[in-house]
């Protein structure tokens, strides 16, 4: 295809040569048809002179060069000697000729015009899509620029009100810490957002790199369910969970997959009610692993499930706290490790969140 392209612009380049190139070849041909007389035909040997005209040159170009070569047979046919039974013979292949050679070139014109015009709209839709990859580079880069420069002094600002409500720089009374709770939960907040929005811009440039490692998905699902022990207790909620042991041995990014495992706990703990359950199977087979996250909460619609995954999407019927990255973040890991993750729900009735990982 490389050397097509090259071909094509050194004609559009060099047309004058081209031209030139092209009239000497008609005649070559017309003086070697008229000395091999009956011997050889070479007529086809003409449709490459009107090809190149038709194409690279212009409709009329094309036209012109189909009546020279007609033009030209012609006389070498007559003055060649050629006998026919009858002289219309001769006038009657010329025409035959001639529509034949209008038709290839009018033909090929055509295909030149329409074959240009999708040159340009695809020259244009890559200029737009550089243009909006651009713009998406350079939003990204300023996204992961002001996140770094925020993550730093939220965390010193949690880690300041955690000092006073640990009592530290003397006693606080219980309006007081009720005041700085508020705080510390939405700066928390904050450091979640800041922490999406780092993730995401490094996936959205390629440079999320996975360390690949031995380990067990249960053991890992353990330990995020024991970091939400007391939340879970907090609403009274029943956790059912099957987690054979050795079942999730797989190779990949654990601090990546400790982050999906965390998204849909967390999910799942937000939208089910108080006094309500939670299931969590693991399960597995010589080439895969299956995590199963059900919640009893409000459910989602059928309709909604393609955009479930999309960035800044939220489609519960509750409105509650969070980024509506979690999701997007989660299915770019997945997929990261060769993945896939999806929702199985309907409204009113729960949801179910399910992520495959191959073992290797």
């Amino acid at each position: 295809m490389a050397w097509q392209l090259d071909f094509d612009q050194y004609c559009r380049k060099h047309r004058f040569s081209v031209g030139v190139l092209g009239v000497a070849w008609i005649f070559a041909v017309a003086f070697l048809d008229y000395i091999t007389n009956d011997e050889i035909s070479l007529t086809v040997f003409y449709l490459p002179a009107v090809a190149l005209f038709s194409w690279y040159f212009s409709r009329p170009y094309g036209v012109s060069t189909a009546v020279l070569c007609t033009i030209l047979w012609f006389c070498g046919d007559v003055w060649g000697g050629h006998l026919y039974t009858h002289p219309i013979y001769a006038y009657w292949n010329g025409t035959a000729l001639l529509g034949f050679l209008l038709a290839f070139s009018l033909v090929l014109n055509s295909l030149q015009i329409s074959f240009r015009k999708q040159q340009q709209q695809v020259i244009t839709t890559q200029k737009v899509n550089n243009e909006i990859q651009k713009f998406a580079d350079m939003q990204s880069q300023f996204v992961s620029t002001v996140s770094h420069e925020l993550k730093n002094p939220l965390g010193v600002i949690r880690e300041s009100m955690e000092l006073i409500l640990d009592k530290i720089a003397g006693d606080v009374s219980g309006e007081q810490r009720e005041i700085l709770e508020i705080g510390k939960r939405s700066t928390e907040r904050l450091i979640r957002l800041v922490g999406d929005l780092l993730d995401l811009s490094k996936i959205e440039a390629g440079k999320m790199k996975l360390r690949q490692e031995d380990m067990d998905l249960g053991i890992l699902v353990t330990e995020v369910l024991k970091l939400y022990a007391k939340e879970i207790s907090k609403k009274r909620i029943t956790l059912r969970q099957e987690i054979p042991p050795n079942v999730g041995l797989l190779v990949g990014d654990r601090d990546a997959l400790i982050r999906v495992v965390i998204n849909l706990v967390n999910n799942a703990i937000k939208y089910t009610p108080e006094g309500e359950s939670i299931s969590i199977h693991l399960s597995g087979s010589s080439r895969e692993v299956r995590f199963e996250i059900a919640d009893t909460g409000p459910g989602i619609p059928k309709e909604s499930f393609a955009k479930m995954f999309n960035k800044y999407e939220r489609v519960a019927a509750e409105k509650q706290e969070g980024t509506g990255l979690g999701l997007a973040i989660s299915k770019d890991i997945i997929e990261l490790h060769r993945g896939k993750i999806w929702v199985e729900s309907e409204a009113g009735k729960g949801s179910r969140f399910i992520f495959t990982l191959p073992r290797f």
